[in-house]
């Protein structure tokens, strides 16, 4: 039933929806963060985990009173991390939009320039960040994100530059030179409510070196901004001058780029009048068959080249700027940047000390314009099949999972520094229980959801969301956060026993294929999956107990494999068609495969003849089905997990994921979690047993714990917290058809109006006791609206729900 709720995003949750106790306060107190063992650690050796909101642009400059109420309220919460985003935006005139306040903005844009700070700002900020390190709640820093660069910063070239700008700044020694500086006067800067510079402060968890950036991001905004040309123009003149150093001149260029007698290179294009043109991306690395035409707009030979000059560039962008950061005396690990899609991207970011990502569902087209968003048509991810979903479409349809998990690397901490299923489809709580759950099944390090707010002030309403961006008033969100924090914070979901990587030779860096998550959309679903580069020959010589070729080109040799799956996109094993490579396959398959069979497989091995047939089309149902077949065959995972009818089940056994029957569970000693449609039935525990009749819901349950961060198993508990609720958002949402966004595809339009509802469970719960069972129906905070004592008879206690209370948690104890 449909009950309006309210959400405040400076509420303290009281009594049992009081997670502070997940804190250990203050922040830092068990040491700087280090790395050890691949994931992160306290100098004292406790293991680190970090769950959290981003708080973006004039968010970070809150007033004192204000920044004390942010910090009670995420601390109530159980969040143990805040990633303070772009504090570096320049001033809007608008309130609660993504740009910093005109009171007190961190950089004092006012006068011209972007190198000073505002004295206003910096306290503002200097007391938000020891305000949350009081409570026990680490910082994440970001260096470059929404700074524009003025010409009053004595740049290169005249004008201004525009806010968020990308690959520019990892270039041009100017604005190189402007990161650095701002670095040092920011980390070395005394807090004077802490008394520690950041550098020395061991509250400060992690640093990065910029956001969402990259030598090969495209560079769309010069289109629309002509006074950036210049800074284009520099990038083009380097790639130019990286093939003269590669091939020294034209003629030389011209022969590698040619295959089959058709050149590459177009009749005007010289890389000594650098006039050679470099391939434009867009906001993630571009797709590139290496079968496609070879004349076409980005030949698979330019691509390839672009791909190792963006390579290069990259790494040595990060390494400088991370040796200078340590000559500052950071302390802790730094990470290069993040949302990070293709093997070229993920290998030019491993210079940090761990990994980032980001990751989306659902995410609204920019601009927005007032409170009206546009998407494709939004999906229900509990029903989005992770094998299908990229079926003729390619790597423009993700999931959260398949996107994220794309730039974890074997021997590196990962944390996930964006990632949200924004409000358009009002049944999306699935996704964030699913999210964690995944996380700990895969030993991820930190989750950190974007994003909490966007103001400076208590200015945002609690019963109308207006912007999808902002999640403090989203239900689906925080009317789950506590239980996530649990599970996530204390590892409440089994991490799989069972390593499997996928190896990229240097040659599969060149290329990216459009199908190239296939893996990403299968392994993480089920077993532990980390990218693992051979950098050293073709060899892999890693330790995981099943190997997966990414097999973009005909190279990687798993022979040293205990396990491998090997196939390949592409005949060549090289991105300019000169080595073609027939004798890898059969190698492999010891020359056993029948000639009319599709796969080999043996004791170690399983062959794929061609992948291309098989996958080629963004179906991924078969690939899994024979993926699943070895597992099993070689005993890597049980018979009852996998793919099993169509479910996705994790090798732990804790996690399943039906999406042709749109359900979600997870089951483990410690807590238990359903989403989606529901079964007849659905058993929460072997005491908790709920009927719903609504035709979505999401339930969860964990024990009330009497150690503050002890595990406790559900079956020795008799306090529990539970919540539940379907669909959520505002009741009065306005949805109509946008524009075509491409050819065949319209976009759909959401106008945020009405007021906050979430649907209440319908139905009953049915409760295995002795004596009695008392449920008491609690708002938002935590606070009591109503009890219900019941006496158990026959060992049962029935709860009827007809969902008239205003309630999505209940505080159940039995006797």
């Amino acid at each position: 039933m449909k009950q309006h709720i309210k959400l405040s995003k400076t509420q303290v949750n009281k009594g049992v929806l009081d997670f502070s106790h997940l804190l250990d306060a203050p922040a830092g107190k068990h040491g700087f963060l280090q790395i050890k063992d691949d994931h992160f650690y306290f100098e004292d050796g406790t293991r680190a985990r970090f769950l959290g909101f981003n708080i973006a642009a004039r968010s970070n400059t809150p007033s004192h009173e204000l920044a004390e109420k942010l910090a009670d309220h995420f601390a109530s919460m159980g969040v143990n991390i805040i990633r303070m985003h772009a504090a570096d935006a320049p001033i809007g005139q608008e309130e609660c939009t993504w740009s910093s306040c005109k009171e007190a903005p961190l950089l004092k844009y006012s006068e011209g320039s972007s190198i000073e700070f505002n004295p206003e700002g910096l306290d503002r900020f200097d007391y938000l960040a020891a305000k949350l390190k009081e409570k026990g709640i680490y910082l994440h820093f970001d260096l470059l994100i929404a700074r524009q660069f003025l010409a009053g910063d004595g740049l290169e070239y005249p004008g201004d530059m525009v806010p968020c700008i990308k690959c520019f700044p990892m270039f041009n020694q100017r604005l190189i030179d402007l990161q650095r500086d701002y670095a040092k006067k920011f980390l070395c800067h005394v807090n004077p409510y802490t008394g520690l510079a950041y550098k020395d402060d061991p509250a400060v968890a992690v640093v990065q070196m910029n956001n969402e950036d990259s030598a090969i991001k495209g560079i769309d905004e010069v289109d629309q901004n002509p006074q950036l040309l210049p800074y284009m123009e520099e990038v083009q003149r380097r790639f130019n001058y990286f093939l003269l150093m590669k091939y020294d001149n034209r003629e030389k260029l011209a022969r590698a780029w040619t295959s089959d007698g058709v050149c590459a290179l177009r009749e005007d294009e010289d890389p000594a009048k650098n006039t050679v043109k470099m391939v434009r991306g867009s906001f993630y690395q571009p797709t590139n068959n290496a079968w496609d035409d070879w004349a076409g707009d980005v030949s698979p030979a330019r691509y390839a080249d672009y791909m190792e000059f963006g390579l290069w560039s990259n790494r040595r962008f990060y390494r400088e700027y991370k040796n200078y950061l340590l000559s500052l005396g950071v302390k802790v690990p730094i990470a290069a940047s993040n949302l990070i899609a293709g093997a070229a991207d993920v290998y030019g970011h491993i210079d940090g000390d761990f990994m980032e990502n980001n990751t989306y569902f659902n995410h609204p087209i920019l601009p927005v314009y007032g409170r009206t968003f546009m998407t494709g048509r939004p999906s229900e991810s509990v029903s989005v099949n992770p094998l299908t979903v990229q079926k003729y479409i390619g790597q423009m349809a993700t999931t959260l999972l398949s996107l994220g998990s794309v730039s974890c690397v074997e021997g590196k901490p990962f944390m996930i520094t964006e990632w949200n299923d924004y409000g358009l489809h009002p049944f999306r709580s699935t996704s964030f229980v699913q999210m964690i759950a995944y996380a700990c099944l895969n030993d991820w390090d930190g989750l950190i959801l974007y994003n909490h707010h966007t103001s400076d002030k208590d200015n945002q309403p609690d019963d109308e969301i207006h912007d999808v961006f902002d999640c403090y008033n989203d239900p689906a969100v925080m009317c789950q956060w506590g239980f996530m924090a649990n599970v996530f914070l204390k590892g409440l979901v089994a991490k799989s026993n069972v390593k499997v990587e996928q190896v990229f030779s240097m040659e599969d860096l060149e290329t990216l294929p459009n199908w190239y998550a296939m893996v990403n959309l299968i392994a993480p679903y089920i077993t532990g999956l980390r990218a693992a580069f051979v950098e050293n020959g073709h060899k892999y010589r890693g330790d995981a107990d099943l190997a997966i070729n990414a097999g973009y080109f005909n190279t990687a040799d798993l022979s040293e494999a205990k396990h491998a799956v090997q196939f390949a996109w592409s005949k060549d094993r090289d991105a300019f068609r000169r080595f073609p490579d027939d004798q890898r396959l059969p190698k492999a398959s010891k020359g056993c495969m029948e000639e009319d069979a599709k796969i080999y497989l043996d004791e170690k091995n399983l062959v794929i003849r061609d992948i291309r047939q098989m996958a080629g089309m963004g179906d991924y149902t078969e690939f899994a089905e024979k993926l699943d077949q070895a597992m099993k065959c070689w005993k890597l995972i049980p018979e009852d997990t996998g793919l099993v009818d169509g479910k996705l089940i994790s090798a732990t056994g804790e996690i399943c994921f039906d999406p042709a029957y749109a359900r979600f569970e997870v089951h483990t000693p410690y807590a238990a979690y359903f989403s989606g449609a529901p079964e007849e039935n659905i058993v929460l525990d072997d005491r908790i047993l709920v009927k719903a009749c609504n035709d979505r819901i999401s339930l969860s349950v964990m024990p009330l714990y009497q150690e503050e961060r002890d595990k406790m198993k559900l079956a020795d508990a008799n306090e529990f917290v539970i919540s539940a609720f379907g669909r959520c958002g505002n009741d009065d949402n306005v949805i109509s058809d946008g524009p075509e966004y491409a050819p065949g595809i319209t976009m759909t339009c959401i106008t945020m109006n009405g007021k906050l509802y979430a649907e209440t469970l319908e139905g009953s719960m049915i409760i295995k006791a002795q004596n009695k069972a008392v449920l008491e129906f609690l708002d938002t905070e935590g606070n009591v609206i109503s009890s219900v004592e019941k006496a158990a008879k026959n060992g049962q206690v029935v709860f009827d729900l007809p969902g008239n209370v205003a309630s999505v948690f209940y505080h159940l104890w039995m006797d």
